[in-house]
């Protein structure tokens, strides 16, 4: 049985607040709504009763929406904060990022908000262990290499920089792609489907735009993982890269998704380490000393995976479902059916961490023992995993 979604909307316009309460009456048995006309109303409501989801305007007279919103993220950081605006531009749009997980325009599609608010729901009742869902709520962007921050800002400066460019500079970081597929899905773009290419996303934006993006995620103060973890930005981003590249080379026609799942599939790792280092340090040392899956430590602890993390926070940023499933399946074929873009990725990761030893062919072929169609292509996947590891090593020769 589904559980109900606590939704507080506001509004300091009485007839949009009565017009919502009667376009959403159909959802009255799935959602427990309440609407306030202001933010200081808002905020007493809060302080009594725990809600699950926050829908606000953002010009209010006194204290506008971003400050509510602000207030949220300190005080209820798990809460899903939504902003639907009348005022909602592009430039607003990005304006929202860091205190918003999704931006919607007045007039706004029925459907648009009830995804959003479904999502956020869904996030607030699956992932219970209150620490967690403070880290995923509170998260605003990811670790990003300062390198890779470099090589953007640099590129953005230049008159010459081709969208080409600054695609392939983007695409090799999952924290940066993460946020732009964000961006890009807002239904502030009015596009009538969903993109899950970083290349195409830079494409679409244009570079003017995009400066001003990644200024609004001061992406020049990016910040690293803590000093002294057992996993560092090089090390992640290596394997989220390698993965994407497998990904890519299996996938056919799919190939600019798959590279994309492939690329974000690990970062709820990335949000762990960089929130809760010592606790990860302590799961990675316990699945050495037991020989065991980290991921398997992780459920037992927290009921939970790093997969279903990472999927948690994408889909609270409004990203592609069907990135959103491979980012939370490629750990655990036992929990229903996965679609094709979620089984690739989840064969990309293996051989991921097949080619660099950290796993056997067997323990591979071990994790797809119920998918015969998955096996009988592994050897020739396995091939295409050999060369890509092949060219990596050509290019790292060349560079040193």
């Amino acid at each position: 049985m589904l559980e109900t979604i606590r939704v507080l909307f506001v509004d300091d316009e009485p007839m949009v607040l009565e017009a919502l309460e009667n376009r959403l009456r159909r959802y009255r048995h799935r959602w427990a709504m309440v609407f306030v006309d202001s933010a200081a109303a808002a905020i007493s409501v809060l302080e009594c009763t725990p809600f699950d989801v926050i829908v606000t305007d953002m010009r209010m007279p006194n204290q506008d929406g971003r400050a509510l919103l602000e207030w949220v993220k300190e005080h209820a950081s798990s809460m899903g904060r939504i902003v639907l605006s009348g005022y909602t531009d592009r430039q607003s749009a990005l304006a929202c990022l860091g205190i918003a997980h999704l931006t919607l325009g007045k007039p706004c599609e029925i459907d648009a908000l009830e995804r959003g608010i479904e999502c956020a729901g869904r996030f607030q009742h699956l992932l219970s262990h209150p620490t967690l869902k403070d880290v995923v709520g509170s998260t605003d962007r990811l670790p990003t290499l300062p390198r890779v921050s470099l090589e953007l800002r640099t590129a953005l400066a230049d008159e010459h920089a081709s969208i080409g460019t600054i695609a392939g500079i983007v695409e090799r970081d999952p924290g940066l792609s993460a946020k732009l597929l964000q961006v890009i899905n807002s239904p502030i773009f009015g596009l009538r489907r969903s993109v899950t290419s970083s290349r195409e996303a830079v494409s679409y934006l244009g570079l003017d735009l995009l400066q001003d993006l990644m200024l609004a995620l001061h992406t020049y103060s990016c910040f690293e993982l803590p000093v002294g973890g057992r996993l560092t930005m090089q090390m992640h981003r290596d394997h989220s890269l390698r993965t994407a590249r497998i990904a890519a080379a299996i996938a056919g026609r799919e190939h600019a998704a798959a590279f994309s799942a492939g690329l974000l599939h690990d970062v709820g790792t990335l949000l762990l380490h960089a929130e809760l280092p010592d606790l990860m340090n302590e799961l990675y040392c316990a699945s050495v000393v037991q020989g065991r899956p980290q991921h398997e430590l992780e459920r037992e602890a927290w009921g939970v995976t790093h997969a279903d993390v990472g999927a948690f926070l994408l889909g609270l940023w409004g990203l592609p479902d069907s990135i959103v499933q491979s980012v939370a399946l490629h750990h655990s074929p036992d929990r229903g059916p996965r679609s094709h873009l979620a089984s690739l990725v989840a064969v990309a990761d293996a051989l991921a961490h097949e080619q660099t030893g950290h796993q056997s062919s067997a323990q591979t072929e071990r994790s797809f023992h119920e998918s015969p169609e998955l096996l009988e292509r592994l050897p020739h996947w396995r091939g295409q995993a050999a060369r890509i590891m092949s060219e990596e090593s050509a290019r790292l020769e060349v560079r040193s």
